[in-house]
């Protein structure tokens, strides 16, 4: 159970010691105006939640994953957390996409297209099933940037883990929001989503591991993190509304098969570590993604690709 509450203490701030504030906002002078008053309205609060690690979901991950049943006790892989702080969502706040209507990370009338762009993990201790976990959350930058294909609002998120008050795990995650510009709002004219950029050569990596995401995994990979965003199980939504090819894999899954991939290279995982990663393009259900993965000097590189496009690159290091 996850209990939620708008308190924090000196101790849970960020590194920099400064959560986001509306002033902070640097305007580009060609920033639709849509979104600068949606930026000059999002005023964050920080926030402070509890959970334990319970063993039924770390289970329930691991056999979606391949690995098994993890009993009380057990280390817990890096990045299993993703499946636990879930808020609970009641129908009649629920907006097109499938998502919250009003999140308190996320602005006012939020534009529809909502992307997770990657996260940074710094890991100090693992935690281990059972473990009773508290976690303070907030908003450390906004920005308006140009996109390929519009403007886009990036919100970085920052997380802290501890447990009996000692930080075990610090998060950084990335989100991108779309602005649609009045025409693109209808189906039929929706602004065509940015090609992805090209697959690399992985001729000095060692193809790792290779997934086909089916409707089943999808469905349970979206119950365990009590995602409802549309995009990954309505498939006239994902494509005549958002204009995806077919329904999405979750960026948060590509990201931890991401780190199945590196340890089926052989890699040893580090107790103390960082992983650094970036979803560079999405990856359709019913098609192979291959992880490559290259490692030199204590840290590992892992390529995700689906038909030659790039899908994730990331980093593996011990801090």
């Amino acid at each position: 159970m996850t209990t939620s509450t708008t308190g924090h203490d000196a101790a849970a701030q960020p590194v920099d010691g400064q959560w986001w504030r509306p002033g902070r906002l640097q305007v580009p002078g060609d920033a639709p105006d849509v979104l600068v008053e949606m930026a000059a309205d999002f005023e964050p609060p920080v926030l402070d939640a509890a959970t334990v690690l319970d063993p039924w979901r770390a289970s329930a991950l691991g056999g979606l994953l391949g690995r098994g049943a993890l009993v009380v006790g057990d280390d817990l892989p890096l990045g299993w957390h993703e499946i636990w702080f879930r808020d609970p969502l009641a129908s009649g706040g629920v907006a097109e996409d499938g998502h919250a209507e009003e999140h308190a990370l996320m602005p006012r009338r939020r534009p529809r297209r909502r992307v997770y762009a990657g996260a940074t993990l710094s890991q100090r201790h693992p935690f281990v099933v059972g473990d009773e976990v508290s976690r303070t959350s907030g908003v450390t930058d906004c920005r308006l940037v140009p996109g390929r294909t519009g403007w886009l609002m990036i919100i970085t998120e920052s997380h802290r883990y501890a447990v009996d008050g000692r930080l075990f795990l610090e998060e950084t995650r990335r989100v991108a929001l779309r602005h649609d510009a009045p025409a693109d709002t209808d189906r039929a004219t929706a602004t065509p989503r940015a090609a992805a950029d090209p697959a690399p050569s992985t001729a000095d990596a060692d193809l790792a591991l290779e997934v086909t995401a089916d409707p089943v995994m999808l469905f349970r990979f979206s119950a365990l993190t009590y995602n409802p965003h549309r995009i990954h199980y309505d498939r006239e939504y994902a494509t005549g509304v958002e204009g995806h090819a077919d329904l999405l894999v979750h960026g948060p899954l590509t990201a931890l098969l991401a780190l199945e991939a590196v340890r089926a290279a052989g890699v040893p995982s580090p107790t103390t570590a960082r992983y650094d990663f970036r979803l560079r393009g999405p990856a359709y259900m019913g098609r192979p993604v291959s992880f490559s993965v290259r490692e030199a000097d204590g840290t590992a590189e892992v390529t995700g690709a689906q038909e030659g496009r790039l899908v994730l690159t990331g980093t593996l290091a011990g801090a």
